[in-house]
């Protein structure tokens, strides 16, 4: 493993080089440093959004973000990177009150640089709670709603902070996942821990060197 490379990412995220060179990948497109996410339901109102850092290992020209809602449509939009570029965000139909929301960002990158982004986006579901839940088990054949990010197996993440705001929300475990089934819920998962609800109905939880397809939230409410 490149000794330059491991002096980044351990300077970066603050984890002894011993560590960090036992857990990385040699097959890696780029690393992510850390990534904060945050996915918010307050009434109408989805927001998602966060912020990484990550060291690309080749030089790029687009990296994409995809997440799939039950929404009605884009309210508000905005990404943020610290290269020559643009960001912008793509919602596609996918039917069934599905939406594919991408985020993509097209910009220039050099090899070994340390690059951060951003972005946050509103969507509106004006379904009543009951007919959203109703929907969530129609599509997916489960009463457990769930907040899954990709963990890329060519772009592994270092540090992974996530938090889930959800009215009602009373139960909730972190989760790795090798698959997502065919309507796209995490399968033969393995539970990280029991989260805590806070007063507001918010969870979050972190996690190091995820090393599964998929990590996330799954909870109830």
């Amino acid at each position: 493993m490149d000794d330059q490379l491991i002096k980044i990412l351990s300077k970066e995220c603050k984890i002894k080089a011993e560590e960090i060179e036992e857990k990385l990948q040699k097959n890696a497109l780029q690393y992510v440093i850390y990534f904060n996410y945050e996915e918010k339901y307050e009434g109408v109102k989805i927001t998602i959004s966060g912020d990484y850092k990550f060291i690309r290992l080749k030089p790029f020209s687009r990296i994409s973000f995809r997440k799939v809602f039950l929404a009605d449509s884009l309210l508000d939009s905005k990404v943020k990177m610290n290269a020559e570029g643009k960001g912008e965000v793509k919602v596609r139909d996918l039917g069934n009150l599905k939406k594919e929301v991408e985020i993509e960002f097209n910009c220039k990158g050099k090899e070994m640089e340390v690059y951060e982004l951003e972005f946050e986006v509103t969507l509106t579901n004006s379904l009543p709670r009951e007919k959203y839940l109703q929907a969530h088990e129609k599509l997916y054949g489960d009463k457990r709603l769930f907040s899954i990010n990709f963990n890329a197996t060519q772009s592994p993440i270092i540090k992974y902070s996530h938090l889930l705001q959800f009215s009602g929300l009373k139960d909730a475990i972190a989760i790795e996942a090798k698959y997502l089934n065919k309507t796209g819920f995490p399968e033969k998962f393995k539970v990280l821990e029991k989260l805590k609800i806070k007063g507001n109905a918010t969870t979050s939880f972190s996690i190091d060197f995820p090393d599964f397809g998929y990590v996330g939230i799954i909870y109830e409410v």
